[in-house]
């Protein structure tokens, strides 16, 4: 289910959730498989600290901890780690390597108001506390290991001396109640400046004695002043969302000793870091770099890094030293220079992955995957101890969301520009073959329960099927949805179809693969359903954006024939895999969710996290005891019953 979702407050399970011996499949530890060149971007930098020119951190908005000791080297360079406590990390400061701090949230609650802190942060062992509930904290700054500076949507400054201690150890009181404080700098434990939406400046010279301590000033007229950074007491430079550079040589001075210099035409700067007083750097909303060797004299160099022809927004930077600053945008790319000074600036994609969509397993010598770059990636021996997938280029001129071998000789996938690829012989790419069948609509899904019978459906409420997939002119189509987009179907015989769609509708056909089918639908949940999967004996189960789960052993008899309930609260339901007496779902949190008794008046789910923080797309039986799953992280896991 490759799409945006709405949390729901849990409801009373009705499915049993239980511990039993059933479903006890073993996984594997992800593998990643598909290492081609990456073209979508999993989740959003929103923080990079550097300690030193050898050792920069990076978190990003789903819970994950980036690490390079060259950060100015390849991809492959950072390491990544989850951080299970956190849920969406927002900011991040680290005064040695032994320390780190971040703040975000916890879980999928923007306003939870946590701090996170590591003293081994290239790992996933991270602590957390709440520290400021009900608020969105922003940013944090911690210039030694005995202090650091936060603050939130509330107009708070956030502290600690202890910033490991937990807490307790944190403080807070208002410095500028009615507005959204954006950014913080401490250069020491005695001189901290923060900025605001409404184009104000706030500083102390003992910035945890209380409101009392702080001062303020209106530097930047109404603007929104989004960073601030002040490598010492003596020198401060803001950035804001109209292309301002905002400083100061003496920013305890009051709102007359600031000055003004438009830098990057209307662009919004959101980050910017300065090594000393003679070098800084921001980043813009457009994959901009300005720079600056004389930053007190308002004269600053620019150069395009990552623009993409959108808006492509720097959430943060950091500058150690002249000879590096690392910047971190919403495509998951670090903007990296080791001559910050200058325009050589090069873009590197730390946190791209390519997305696996579909994955398809016919048998246990072949699973063919599909991927956001519009590739195949495969392998012959899927199930073995160290099995080898290779990736292939098939021709599609757009991502690829589905895939469905009916035969290890005969597979079909669905395109995002309204074509078909097919292939007798899967693993060689010149043997794949085009059909435009439905051309400016996005293909969403594909079922084959036969080699002469294929059901795709659309984002226009359509169908389109062919018994004779093969051949362009053999394609039919036909609305049966209104204008909502069909997110899955599945075909358990050449003539039996069920497919879900955006709005939580159920509809199905006995008579999928006549010359005029007939489809029925009813609604059965409140939420769009993006798994669904029916077996041979047409049994279905789906599962929606809420986290629920329901089974059917006679689909078209309606909303009543569904058992189910609310088992995955506060995450939604990715993908459906069924196959005689199993099903197994999986979520955007990792974790997957197995049944062995489908066909009980109560059904036995068990949940295990096998992929914990990344979203799990699809799910495939190469046998009865074995499971293939793929994710948006390109990796591929493996479960043996």
């Amino acid at each position: 289910m490759r799409r945006l979702f709405t949390l729901l407050c849990a409801l009373g399970l009705i499915f049993a959730w239980s511990g039993s011996a059933e479903a006890t499949t073993t996984w594997r530890a992800p593998v990643k498989v598909d290492t081609g060149s990456p073209v979508s971007t999993n989740n959003i930098i929103f923080g990079v600290s550097c300690p030193s020119a050898t050792s920069c951190f990076a978190v990003d908005s789903g819970g994950y901890v980036l690490h390079s000791s060259t950060p100015a080297g390849a991809p492959s360079s950072w390491d990544k780690h989850y951080v299970s406590v956190a849920g969406a990390f927002h900011g991040l400061s680290c005064p040695t390597v032994g320390l780190c701090v971040a703040v975000g949230a916890v879980g999928l609650i923007p306003g939870s108001g946590n701090v996170f802190w590591s003293t081994t942060p290239d790992s996933a062992n991270w602590n957390s506390a709440q520290i400021d509930g009900g608020y969105y904290l922003a940013q944090v700054s911690c210039p030694t290991t005995s202090f650091c500076g936060a603050i939130d949507g509330d107009g708070k400054f956030v502290f600690s001396t202890n910033p490991a201690g937990g807490a307790s150890s944190w403080s807070s009181f208002a410095i500028d109640t009615g507005h959204n404080l954006e950014a913080v700098s401490c250069a020491s434990a005695s001189f901290c400046a923060a900025v605001d939406d409404a184009g104000s400046v706030f500083w102390s010279t003992n910035p945890s004695a209380g409101s009392t301590s702080w001062s303020t000033a209106n530097v930047d007229g109404s603007h929104a002043i989004m960073s601030v950074s002040c490598p010492a007491s003596n020198f401060c430079v803001s950035s804001d969302n109209a292309g301002n550079v905002v400083w100061s040589s003496n920013p305890v001075g009051g709102g007359s000793t600031w000055s003004t210099a438009n830098v990057d035409s209307l662009n919004w700067i959101g980050a910017v870091s300065c090594a000393s007083t003679t070098l800084c750097a921001a980043a813009d909303s457009w994959g901009n770099v300005v720079y600056s060797t004389a930053p007190s004299t308002g004269v600053w160099g620019s150069t395009s890094v990552d623009t993409t022809g959108s808006t492509n927004y720097a959430y943060a930077i950091s500058c150690p030293s002249a000879s590096l600053c690392v910047a971190g945008n919403q495509s998951g790319n670090a903007l990296v220079s080791t001559s910050p000074g200058t325009s050589a600036w090069s873009k590197v994609g730390i946190n791209r992955d390519n997305s696996m969509n579909s994955v398809s397993c016919p048998s246990t010598s072949l699973c063919e995957s599909v991927d956001s770059a519009g590739d195949l990636v495969y392998s012959t021996n899927p199930t073995a101890a160290s099995p080898t997938w290779t990736r292939i280029s098939i021709g599609a001129t757009s991502w690829i969301s589905s895939i469905s071998c009916a035969s290890t000789t005969m597979c079909v996938v669905a395109g995002g520009d309204g074509t078909v690829y097919y292939s007798t012989t899967p693993t060689v790419a010149t043997s794949w073959h085009p059909v435009v069948i439905e051309s400016g609509t996005v293909l969403w899904t594909v079922s084959c329960p036969t080699a002469g019978f294929c059901a795709v459906a659309d984002n226009a409420g359509h169908v389109l099927w062919s018994t004779s997939p093969t051949s362009t002119s053999s394609w039919q189509i036909l609305s049966i949805d209104s204008t909502n987009t069909i997110w899955e179907i599945s075909c358990a015989t050449s003539s039996y179809c069920v497919a879900s769609d955006e709005s939580g509708k159920i509809l199905y056909s006995a008579n999928a693969s006549s010359a005029s089918p007939s489809w029925a639908s009813y609604q059965l949940g409140s939420y769009g359903i993006g798994a669904l999967s029916c077996n041979a004996a047409k049994t279905c189960a789906a599962g929606d954006g809420s986290g629920d789960l329901w089974i059917s052993t006679n689909p078209s008899a309606g909303a009543a024939s569904w058992k189910g309930g609310n088992l995955d609260p506060g995450q939604w339901i990715a993908a459906m895999e069924c196959t005689s007496g199993r099903c197994i779902a999986s979520d955007n949190g990792g974790n997957v969710l197995e049944s062995d008794n489908i066909t009980a008046s109560t059904p036995t789910w068990n949940e295990t996290s096998v992929d914990p923080g990344n979203i799990v797309w699809n799910i495939s039986f190469p046998s009865s005891t074995t499971s293939v799953l793929v994710d948006n992280r390109g990796q591929v896991i493996v479960g043996t019953s």
